[in-house]
């Protein structure tokens, strides 16, 4: 009798544990879905916004070149002075200036390391070069690294009114992600709180890299938290897995 009972209550923990592990997953898949829901539809407009941002922050780097170009096309002195083109970047609020001459070389600037570059320096400079050709161009070059220090910049160019010179300004990665800084998913997952039970990801498909997160790990691969690539590509529903040594249920919904 006593061998009988046992069973019996170990076969109930089962059925149990089994019918609460069906509803868990039933509220969860629902939960989740409707929080991604929510995700998406925050993420559309914040990429709305993004684009504005963008567009307007593109100008102001424009702007901030002919600004440049004005102050040294008034005070042809400054052209060469160091000092006061540096003063110039502080007012204008920028972190570089460089002076290129008709044949796009450059020939002044705040950082005389850079003298004797050209846009036929690598592939950061020769994005600029299209100005030699044409001179109602106005630039602006996406964050990517410089040719001489290798640092992450951002860099716009033009060419003065009287066209005697090409002035192109540059931003640190830093100083130009600020205007974009609050839309960036990194920075929206910090602040995303939905489920204080549940832990959200969001995943590059490409490189599996974590782009977002209300937990931690930005720039790891999902790998590092425990899930498997294959595991990111074959699901189709919910699964069981260990989630930085913690068992967890997954839930993914693939998003633009």
């Amino acid at each position: 009798v006593k061998k009988s009972h046992y069973l019996l209550s170990f076969f109930l923990v089962i059925i149990v544990t089994f019918f609460n592990c069906i509803t868990a997953k039933k509220e969860a898949n629902y939960t989740a879905q409707t929080t991604f829901y929510h995700i998406e539809q925050i993420l559309n407009e914040n990429q709305k916004d993004l684009n504005k941002q963008k567009k307007e922050y593109r100008q102001t780097c424009i702007d901030n070149a002919q600004a440049v170009a004005y102050s040294l096309q008034e005070n042809p002195d400054a052209l060469y002075n160091i000092d006061e083109l540096k003063k110039i970047a502080q007012y204008v609020e920028v972190d570089e200036i460089h002076i290129f001459n008709k044949q796009g070389v450059i020939i002044s600037g705040t950082h005389p390391e850079y003298y004797g570059y050209s846009f036929d320096s690598g592939k950061q400079l020769s994005f600029f070069k299209p100005l030699l050709s044409n001179q109602n161009l106005q630039l602006t070059q996406k964050i990517m690294e410089n040719t001489a220090s290798h640092i992450k910049m951002q860099y716009s160019a033009l060419w003065s009114e009287n066209k005697e010179f090409i002035v192109q300004v540059g931003m640190n990665h830093e100083n130009a992600s600020k205007a974009t800084k609050k839309n960036q998913l990194s920075y929206l997952f910090k602040l995303f709180r939905v489920n204080n039970e549940a832990q959200y990801y969001a995943i590059n498909s490409k490189n599996h890299k974590i782009v977002g997160t209300t937990h931690h790990h930005i720039g790891d691969v999902a790998s590092s938290i425990g899930l498997k690539d294959t595991q990111i590509k074959e699901a189709k529903n919910g699964f069981f897995t260990e989630i930085d040594g913690q068992l967890s249920y997954w839930i993914e919904r693939y998003t633009n």
